[in-house]
């Protein structure tokens, strides 16, 4: 069963990817390739939200291979591979890569091996980061990218094609050259003073970055913090409970990862709390939000916080938010479905949400309404599950939260 925790109605988004590309004379034991001609990763990205669907619809990592040289590219029977030790674990079928050509693989795991319009491979990029190997059926290694991190619909390719210097795109070009503005990093993540938690009276945030050209923009709305946000130059003075985003932008990087914190006071509290932030319009929009197309099975970006009873934050980060239930939709306060996900930076939280259930990692949670109980009680389904959970049966995990 699905672990779900019931809520109060109280609603209060990065990660710094990198790719890095390596060069090894000798890659446990293969020996690197450096006589051209011979293909090159180009340009990568491990996830894929929105960039391009393949043939089902479906929207997996891709790899693209460029042949440099100015004679074709036999790739029949070269491996491409995401583990060291097993450098044929996905073998080209038959291929030729014309000069200046490029080629177009989804690291999808449905290893289909005719193009229609694209290959397969019968691997994923993990999010979490690994090596990626194109090795020529001799086992001479022609390229290898260490890919760290994956970011939202960011690609990280060569600029110009072929050559040595790495770049993050925000418009990524799979399949053609990456003609458009290419970053080499990220703006730093912004730093606060003061942790995020319970307070008293009043406090003073101060927003540090450890670029001195960087500028850090903030917002107290909830919203992701832009370019023409309100720019950070005093503390930030706050006496309400306020969710402060900050974010860091510098002239010739992408913006910076959103940092999120919020900050309660004069709250007494005798349950855990969970905070959710996120941009007013994915949940009240009349077009896009969540809360008002209820109906919609849409799923939008949020950041969790959990703090526990002694006021003391647990979890914080990334995930996605998305309405749950059936008819109870309906309820002015409903359900909500909390996702991890490699695409917001996590694919699981750690930590024992429910001290009684030996459970330390979720990929997600329940926010629940109480269901037809909403109007009532607010915890009959919590109590059911208590009362017999020691009959061998299978239950809900249940825990009351602010």
């Amino acid at each position: 069963m699905i672990p779900q925790i019931p809520f109060r109605n109280s609603i209060h988004f990065f990660l710094c990817a990198m790719v890095i590309s390596l060069s090894y004379d000798l890659l446990n034991g293969a020996e690197l390739n450096k006589n051209p001609p011979y293909p090159v990763f180009n340009e990568i990205m491990s996830l894929n939200t929105t960039t391009i669907s393949d043939r089902d619809g479906d929207y997996p990592d891709w790899i693209e291979i460029y042949n440099p040289g100015q004679t074709e590219i036999d790739m029949t029977g070269y491996g491409l591979s995401d583990d060291p030790e097993e450098p044929f674990k996905w073998i080209f079928p038959q291929t030729v890569l014309e000069p200046n050509q490029f080629k177009l693989v989804f690291a999808s795991a449905k290893n289909h091996l005719t193009e229609n319009p694209h290959l397969h491979t019968n691997f994923k990029i993990k999010s979490g980061g690994e090596t990626l190997l194109l090795s020529e059926p001799s086992g001479f290694v022609a390229d290898q990218v260490l890919v760290v991190q994956g970011l939202n619909d960011i690609s990280w390719g060569r600029q110009p094609d072929g050559s040595a210097d790495w770049y993050f795109f925000t418009e990524p070009t799979p399949a053609a050259a990456n003609s458009t503005t290419g970053y080499p990093a990220f703006s730093p993540k912004v730093e606060f003073s003061k942790s995020a938690g319970f307070y008293r009276g009043s406090l003073a945030v101060e927003l540090t970055c450890v670029s001195p050209q960087a500028e850090i923009r903030y917002t107290l709305d909830s919203s992701e913090p832009q370019q023409d946000s309100k720019l950070y130059v005093d503390p930030v003075e706050l006496e309400t409970t306020t969710v402060l985003r900050a974010r860091s932008f510098q002239s010739g990087l992408l913006a910076g990862k959103t940092s999120t914190h919020t900050y309660f006071f004069n709250e007494e509290i005798t349950l855990p709390v969970v905070s959710l932030s996120t941009d007013n319009r994915h949940l009240f929009d009349s077009q896009t939000g969540i809360y008002v197309n209820f109906w919609d099975d849409w799923e939008r970006p949020v950041f969790f916080e959990f703090f526990e009873t002694d006021g003391l934050q647990k979890v914080n980060v990334d995930g996605g938010i998305a309405i749950g239930g059936g008819a109870t939709r309906r309820r002015p306060q409903k359900t909500l479905r909390i996702y991890f996900r490699p695409q917001y930076g996590y694919d699981k939280i750690n930590y024992q949400i429910f001290p009684d259930i030996q459970i330390f990692e979720f990929t997600r949670l329940f926010l629940r309404n109480s269901g037809n109980d909403w109007d009532q009680t607010h915890f009959r389904d919590g109590l059911l599950q208590t009362l017999v959970k020691d009959l061998n049966l299978d239950v809900q995990g249940y825990r009351a939260v602010g």
